[in-house]
């Protein structure tokens, strides 16, 4: 970070200058100096905010991984670690971009610091996909115009850049519990047919994800949390003008740890106007699910790039394609850093009685119920026995397929349902979901004249008049039908019955 340049430049020539660089840090930052000396007493060691705020202002003496156990102040080296490239905390382009985010007035961000200053409720947290109290921190970047940089080979013209700054709390051990950075080449594979040759610093090479490309960071170790302890977590990302990318994630009272790397790699630092903070699920998409009743307030805090308070403004927008199940409430923004409050405020329960039925015959798909309980989304396959369900009270359920046509239909053979009956507020109630077997009639014409109805779908066993009407000074002569249930002859009008997939010829001359 270039955020203390005096401090910078004194650790440089604490060598060979030992007296002036002395008394000079002295001066400059006496507490840092008192903990160097003997006769340090506990009345002279900073309590831990004050500490914390000094510890983020001194950098590390190259690039890399560290850690710093209060109220030392220095940061000493820690084994880098590897990202495993399956790890992905992904974009939202599955459309997830509901959180608050602070947005700078115009002035280029060069750090944001997340914190929860308030949690109340909160007793445990299961990812949707990686378990019982795996998640991750993020703070994130907007997407901002494709840059061409070493690592693009000069290229640009791709959709757009994003980074990230990560912490993940993985007990499972799949991946590890640590921080790194993320950076994202948006629509670049896309646009270029394969990814950038050349990987980022002390991190791994790009890896394709869908039409995009992103590369980890090296990653400092850190040690494993609970969810009950977010309120203690601190998380900040650094992007400095000709200075480094950090990632920097301390524990209240405890230990801080970085990781550094020099490269800008993506120019966040020309680009950072927009910051995101928040708890989320673990990576891939997932969702952090929190007991019914948690409530955290979130606060967002931003600097420029010479340490100096910007005053953001509250967006309702979002970056990551991960989550969590709290509802968002009121945001406010002051004294250089936007508050946000987010709560899964316990419900109560109903119980519904849920099944199918199929009108007509035949064995499509069964269709599947969405719900929600205690705030955290459930699913359940319908049978056409009833099963009873508990539902959080007024929540939203739904059945898909939406389109209300089951899977195992054809372009001859659907089932169908209407899809306002497929979605509804939970009360107590008994549901039956209704679908109804239909088949297509095609209907053609063979020379000079009109058919009716229009080709279309009817239910199963339907009769359908079809009638024919020839052009003037033309005659109608016979109808040529396929399908059982089809018509054959001269009558017109005349009726079919929709016990298959039916075609219906007029001939006329």
């Amino acid at each position: 970070m270039a955020l203390y340049p005096v401090l910078t430049f004194h650790v440089r020539i604490m060598r060979p200058r030992l007296i002036a660089c002395v008394l000079t840090l002295l001066l400059v930052f006496p507490l840092v100096a008192l903990r160097e000396t003997a006769a340090t007493t506990a009345l002279q060691v900073p309590g831990w905010s004050t500490w914390h705020s000094q510890i983020s202002q001194i950098p590390t003496p190259y690039a890399g991984c560290f850690t710093v156990t209060y109220p030392s102040t220095v940061w000493q080296p820690t084994e880098c670690r590897t990202v495993p490239p399956s790890l992905r905390v992904q974009p939202s382009t599955v459309g997830n971009g509901h959180d608050e985010v602070a947005k700078s007035p115009g002035t280029i961000i060069g750090s944001s610091t997340g914190s929860f200053p308030s949690i109340t409720g909160l007793v445990s947290e299961t990812d949707s996909v990686f378990g019982a109290n795996e998640f991750g921190l993020q703070v994130n970047s907007q997407f901002f115009p494709g840059v061409s940089t070493p690592y693009t080979g000069d290229k640009s013209g791709y959709a757009g850049s994003w980074e990230q700054f990560v912490f993940i709390n993985d007990p499972s051990e799949i991946y590890g519990t640590q921080i790194f950075i993320q950076y994202w080449l948006l629509g670049y594979e896309s646009t270029y047919g394969g990814c950038p040759s050349k990987p980022p610093s002390i991190g791994n090479g790009w890896y394709q994800y869908g039409g995009d490309c992103y590369a980890n960071s090296a990653s400092t170790q850190v040690p494993t949390q609970t969810a009950t302890n977010l309120a203690n977590l601190i998380l900040t990302g650094y992007a400095n003008i000709g200075s480094n990318d950090e990632n920097q994630f301390c524990i209240t009272g405890g230990s801080c740890y970085r990781v550094v790397i020099t490269d800008q790699v993506v120019d966040l630092y020309k680009y950072w106007l927009q910051s995101e903070f928040n708890v989320f699920g673990l990576g891939d998409g997932s969702q952090a699910n929190f007991n019914a009743g948690t409530s955290i307030t979130v606060a967002n805090a931003l600097k420029d790039q010479s340490g100096n308070v910007i005053v953001p403004s509250c967006v309702k927008t979002g970056y990551t394609g991960e989550t969590n199940n709290l509802k968002l409430g009121s945001c406010s923004s002051g004294s250089g850093e936007i508050v946000f409050s987010e709560s899964n405020a316990a419900t109560s329960t109903v119980t519904m009685t849920v099944s199918y039925s199929i009108v007509g015959g035949g064995t499509p798909t069964a269709p599947v119920f969405h719900y929600v309980l205690h705030g955290a989304p459930n699913s359940l396959t319908l049978k056409k026995t009833l099963k009873s369900v508990s539902v959080d009270a007024g929540s939203t359920w739904y059945v898909t397929p939406s389109t209300g046509i089951l899977t195992g239909s054809t372009s001859t053979q659907q089932w169908y349902a209407n899809p306002s009956t497929l979605t509804g507020t939970a009360s107590a109630a008994s549901m039956v979901f209704t679908f109804q077997r239909q088949y297509y009639l095609t209907m053609q014409i063979n020379g000079p004249g009109s058919v009716s109805p229009s080709s279309g779908w009817y239910n199963a066993g339907e009769t359908v008049p079809i009638s024919a009407t020839p052009n003037p000074g033309d005659t109608f002569t016979s109808w040529t039908g396929t399908g059982k249930g089809c018509y054959t002859g001269t009558s017109n009008p005349a009726t079919v019955t929709m016990s298959s997939a039916i075609t219906e010829t007029a001939n006329f001359t």
